[in-house]
């Protein structure tokens, strides 16, 4: 009996604000391409806690930052307070918000939110600033701050992917699922080329099962973010969910696909914790002759990477990797002995065609 089915441990990755893509620096004529991601973040999907198998979903890796906080404006005499705007005249402060997107990417987010203020100060309604400014507010856990500093971008421009991205992550802090969803669903209509938004909607999707909505969400994360080994991880998960619901033929063609993204991942990222437990788990779970492997080689494979991934990050005591090896072991058991009575058969079988063929000798 298999430990795990195809929808246990699906490995989700929910990329925070200010953790991602990077782009090009801020261009006065062009809105959209200084809605830079920020620093580019390790791997935050603790791959020990949230692929732990099991019949139901696991948690995607929450954004850092603090608990839900009440909205409020990021005015008034403390030290978060945004100085008084100059007349939105003049060149705009391309320099200032550079100089915040590094402070943001290098995780130095007060740093970032004094530069994005010098920049409001040129230009009060700098939409990069802005948005600079609400992703460090919600790295350092100052929610309430980071909403309402899109709140009045939004005001002022309604195509804000970034903010409708950081209301989903606001959302799942809430534990209001369907929302989130809807506001990273709102982050790729809205603004289609920003990356880091269909990664979250890829992720969000599959954590509900939506495999179909998942793979269209996760496939544009891969073209735009192609170099970062989560974007495929989750497309990986996300086929094999897919494949799942699908008949034999499909599902084989799906699982290909499904092999190719999670170990494209743990090609951009050696020793990828997560991409090895889902590579052991997609083996353990194979359609006959998967990979053109037989039964016994396809867990032989899992077995593999299983034991790779108990090396490659810190387990925890929960972790149920070592269960995993064990029902990997009985199966490949029964299979060898499965693989021996099919042998004796085929050789009894010839054994009587030769005896039928041949000639009875004359007395």
């Amino acid at each position: 009996m298999k430990l795990a089915t195809l929808a246990g441990a699906l490995a989700l990755l929910l990329v925070a604000p200010g953790c991602g893509e990077k782009k090009k620096p801020a261009n006065p004529n062009d809105v959209k391409s200084a809605k830079k991601a920020g620093g580019g973040g390790g791997d935050n999907n603790a791959a020990g806690n949230n692929n732990a198998a099991g019949g139901g979903d696991n948690n995607a890796a929450k954004p850092a930052g603090g608990g839900a906080a009440t909205p409020a404006k990021p005015a008034g005499g403390g030290g978060d307070a945004t100085p008084a705007p100059a007349a939105d005249d003049g060149p705009k402060p391309v320099a200032q918000v550079r100089a915040a997107e590094s402070r943001l990417q290098a995780g130095r987010y007060q740093d970032a939110i004094f530069e994005a203020k010098r920049a409001l100060q040129r230009s009060e309604k700098y939409i990069p600033a802005m948005v600079v400014m609400a992703k460090a507010y919600y790295r350092l856990g100052k929610l309430g701050f980071a909403e309402a500093v899109c709140n009045r971008a939004l005001d002022i421009k309604k195509s804000i992917g970034a903010c409708y991205e950081i209301y989903g992550h606001l959302k799942l802090k809430e534990n209001d699922q369907q929302k989130a969803l809807a506001n990273f669903k709102k982050a790729t209509e809205v603004d289609p080329a920003y990356a880091s938004a269909w990664l979250n909607y890829g992720a969000l999707e599959l954590r509900v099962k939506n495999y179909d909505a998942a793979i269209r969400a996760l496939e544009q994360a891969t073209s735009k973010l192609p170099s970062q080994a989560e974007a495929h991880l989750n497309l990986g998960a996300a086929y094999r969910g897919s494949a799942s619901k699908q008949g034999a033929g499909d599902a084989a063609k799906t699982l290909a696909k499904a092999r190719r993204a999670l170990l494209k991942a743990l090609s951009l990222r050696s020793n990828y914790a997560s991409a090895l437990f889902n590579l052991g788990i997609l083996y353990l779970d194979a359609n006959a002759n998967f990979d053109g492997k037989t039964r016994v080689a396809q867990l032989d494979q899992a077995i593999n990477y299983f034991k790779q991934y108990k090396t490659a990050g810190r387990l925890q005591p929960n972790d149920p990797v070592d269960d995993y090896i064990k029902n990997a072991e009985r199966a490949k058991r029964r299979a060898e002995r499965a693989a021996r009575r099919a042998t004796r058969r085929k050789d009894r079988d010839a054994a009587k065609k030769a005896t039928k063929k041949t000639p009875k000798k004359k007395k």
